[in-house]
Protein backbone atom coordinates (compact mmCIF):
# COMPACT_ATOMS: atom_id res chain seq x y z
CA UNK A 1 0.00 0.00 0.00
CA UNK A 2 1.42 3.41 -0.94
CA UNK A 3 0.95 6.47 1.24
CA UNK A 4 -1.84 7.72 -1.04
CA UNK A 5 -3.87 4.52 -0.67
CA UNK A 6 -6.06 3.96 2.33
CA UNK A 7 -8.48 1.49 3.75
CA UNK A 8 -11.73 2.55 5.31
CA UNK A 9 -13.26 0.67 8.22
CA UNK A 10 -16.14 1.43 10.53
CA UNK A 11 -15.92 0.62 14.22
CA UNK A 12 -18.64 0.46 16.84
CA UNK A 13 -16.39 1.42 19.74
CA UNK A 14 -12.97 2.72 20.68
CA UNK A 15 -12.23 -0.78 21.99
CA UNK A 16 -12.67 -2.18 18.46
CA UNK A 17 -10.28 0.46 17.11
CA UNK A 18 -7.67 -0.47 19.71
CA UNK A 19 -8.04 -4.17 18.91
CA UNK A 20 -7.55 -3.42 15.20
CA UNK A 21 -4.49 -1.27 15.94
CA UNK A 22 -2.97 -4.05 18.03
CA UNK A 23 -3.54 -6.53 15.19
CA UNK A 24 -1.71 -4.26 12.72
CA UNK A 25 0.93 -2.86 15.11
CA UNK A 26 3.89 -4.42 13.28
CA UNK A 27 2.91 -2.63 10.07
CA UNK A 28 2.71 0.95 11.38
CA UNK A 29 5.09 3.69 10.26
CA UNK A 30 3.39 6.49 12.19
CA UNK A 31 0.29 8.58 12.68
CA UNK A 32 -0.15 11.70 10.57
CA UNK A 33 -2.44 14.47 11.76
CA UNK A 34 -3.54 17.39 9.60
CA UNK A 35 -2.36 20.60 11.25
CA UNK A 36 -2.66 24.28 10.53
CA UNK A 37 0.32 26.60 10.88
CA UNK A 38 -1.61 29.60 12.17
CA UNK A 39 -3.65 29.45 15.34
CA UNK A 40 -6.48 31.92 15.87
CA UNK A 41 -6.22 33.37 19.39
CA UNK A 42 -7.50 36.22 21.49
CA UNK A 43 -5.00 38.84 22.56
CA UNK A 44 -4.60 40.14 26.13
CA UNK A 45 -7.52 42.56 25.65
CA UNK A 46 -9.74 40.06 23.82
CA UNK A 47 -8.80 41.29 20.35
CA UNK A 48 -8.40 38.66 17.59
CA UNK A 49 -4.82 37.54 16.99
CA UNK A 50 -3.04 34.88 14.95
CA UNK A 51 -0.08 32.83 16.23
CA UNK A 52 1.96 32.40 13.04
CA UNK A 53 3.93 29.18 12.47
CA UNK A 54 2.26 27.53 15.45
CA UNK A 55 -0.04 24.53 15.41
CA UNK A 56 -0.48 23.60 19.06
CA UNK A 57 -1.68 25.42 22.12
CA UNK A 58 -1.06 24.34 25.71
CA UNK A 59 -3.97 25.80 27.64
CA UNK A 60 -3.16 27.04 31.13
CA UNK A 61 -5.08 28.83 33.86
CA UNK A 62 -3.30 32.01 32.79
CA UNK A 63 -1.72 32.62 29.42
CA UNK A 64 -1.59 29.73 26.97
CA UNK A 65 1.58 28.57 25.22
CA UNK A 66 1.63 28.38 21.39
CA UNK A 67 3.90 25.65 20.02
CA UNK A 68 5.63 25.38 16.65
CA UNK A 69 4.88 22.20 14.68
CA UNK A 70 8.32 20.61 15.16
CA UNK A 71 8.31 21.36 18.90
CA UNK A 72 4.81 19.92 19.29
CA UNK A 73 5.81 16.82 17.32
CA UNK A 74 8.82 16.29 19.58
CA UNK A 75 6.78 16.73 22.75
CA UNK A 76 4.09 14.30 21.59
CA UNK A 77 6.69 11.69 20.60
CA UNK A 78 8.46 11.89 23.97
CA UNK A 79 5.19 11.03 25.73
CA UNK A 80 5.52 13.99 28.10
CA UNK A 81 1.83 14.91 27.78
CA UNK A 82 0.78 11.41 28.81
CA UNK A 83 3.22 11.30 31.70
CA UNK A 84 1.99 14.70 32.91
CA UNK A 85 -1.64 13.61 32.36
CA UNK A 86 -2.25 16.56 30.01
CA UNK A 87 -5.23 15.70 27.78
CA UNK A 88 -4.81 16.20 24.05
CA UNK A 89 -7.75 17.48 22.01
CA UNK A 90 -8.06 17.80 18.26
CA UNK A 91 -9.94 20.96 17.36
CA UNK A 92 -11.39 21.90 13.97
CA UNK A 93 -9.54 24.48 11.92
CA UNK A 94 -11.21 27.84 11.45
CA UNK A 95 -10.72 29.98 8.39
CA UNK A 96 -8.80 33.25 8.56
CA UNK A 97 -11.54 35.62 7.40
Amino acid sequence: MTSSEFESEEFDSVREIIERLLEKSDDFEGLELMVVNHLPLKGPNGEPAIARNACGLIKTCGRSIALHREDLETLINTGIFSRMKIPIRLVPAVSEE
